[in-house]
């Protein structure tokens, strides 16, 4: 896929020279199908005057606001905290575009208003001696500024945009099980996966189960309380997110799951079943199946997790110290195939 970039060409001299200093951050933007990146402060942002792009002079709104949720007795003094809810992101960045030429400046606020939409998410990322961060943003609203650049070379504008997660996003950690040194005997094994969340916000980890088997999870760091799963069978695929307001379990498989051994009388009412919703079961022919005994592989998986998660991965501490953080898993009933892949996306609110 080719890329469009502003701006184009090699990094400058005085870029490069920014880069082996470190002393500014790296800011851009990717648009939300990746075919256009403005890089818009730091070593490969545009030099005005001499290349084509965008440039940032201002920015506001980076750390997310939020509200205290509280309570208040009829004689209490003070109140209770019950909880701290932070609200989207809504960044302004204050921007300029240059072109060498009036038309080569409008050709680039082309680019920029069609790389941003108000339902597809770009990506505001940064990058600085702390990490790599990003937020999946979308247009918030038109500008009230006068876009006319008809015989200019410079233009000027207040741009909003809204991160709906509120957080900035790091790179993900992710851990495989089986981890070094366990081994998986007879489908069975038990072992950790160790992640660490370098956010400052609490992470919640989601859970990819590569199926035959049944997987037991431990309910975060150090916990002895099991969240178990399955039985999957072959080829089949589920993510588990930990996440208590997100769907606890998605169904991933995407290669043909062997059928179920059935006997002659439920092969009959499976046949029956088919041909009734013409291969499209809907719930409560499901239903019906199940009375005979007949699980459809492909059936709601998430009858099949028994547990609740409830606890993430605790940020880093205030320091800045990251820690390794030990999830208890076991398998059982597995073969070759057999596989988790657990991953953690660090959350912070200040991206730089």
């Amino acid at each position: 896929m080719n890329v469009l970039s502003f701006p184009q060409g090699r990094i400058t001299p005085l870029g490069a020279e920014i880069l082996y200093d470190g002393d500014q951050p790296c800011m851009g933007y990717r648009s939300p199908d990746r075919t256009v990146q403005f890089d818009l402060m730091g070593a490969f942002a545009p030099t005005p005057g001499v290349q084509d792009g965008v440039i940032i002079d201002s920015l506001k709104g980076l750390i997310p606001p939020w509200k205290i949720r509280s309570t208040q007795g009829s004689n209490q003094d003070g109140v209770t905290f019950n909880s701290a809810v932070y609200d989207p992101l809504e960044i302004d960045l204050g921007v300029q575009v240059f072109g060498n030429t009036p038309k080569a400046t409008r050709a680039v606020i082309r680019h920029w208003i069609e790389s941003w939409d108000a339902e597809r998410q770009g990506e505001l990322f940064c990058l600085t001696e702390g990490g790599y961060f990003f937020a999946p943003v979308r247009w918030m609203k038109n500008p009230v500024d006068h876009l006319l650049a008809a015989e200019q070379c410079r233009q000027p504008f207040t741009w909003t945009a809204m991160g709906d997660d509120a957080f900035w996003r790091g790179l993900d950690s992710v851990c495989q099980f089986p981890a070094p040194g366990t081994t998986l005997v007879s489908g069975s094994g038990t072992g950790f996966i160790t992640l660490t969340n370098d956010g400052d916000q609490k992470g919640w980890v989601n859970h990819v189960f590569y199926g035959p088997g049944t997987l037991e999870v431990a309910n975060g760091h150090n916990s002895t309380s099991m969240i178990k799963f399955g039985p999957l069978r072959e080829n089949q695929v589920a993510l588990l997110r930990t996440e208590p307001r997100r769907r606890g379990v998605t169904d991933l498989t995407t290669l043909p799951v062997p059928a179920q051994d059935t006997n002659l009388f439920q092969d009959l009412i499976k046949r029956i079943v088919s041909f009734a919703s013409n291969n499209n079961v809907p719930p409560l022919l499901r239903q019906f199946e199940s009375l005979f005994g007949i699980l459809p592989p492909q059936g709601e998986l998430y009858s099949l997790l028994d547990g609740r998660f409830t606890q993430p991965l605790p940020p880093r501490t205030a320091s800045g110290l990251v820690t390794e953080r030990h999830i208890a898993v076991k398998v059982t009933g597995g073969d070759a195939n057999t596989k988790l892949v657990s991953y953690v996306t660090p959350r912070r609110r200040w991206p730089f």
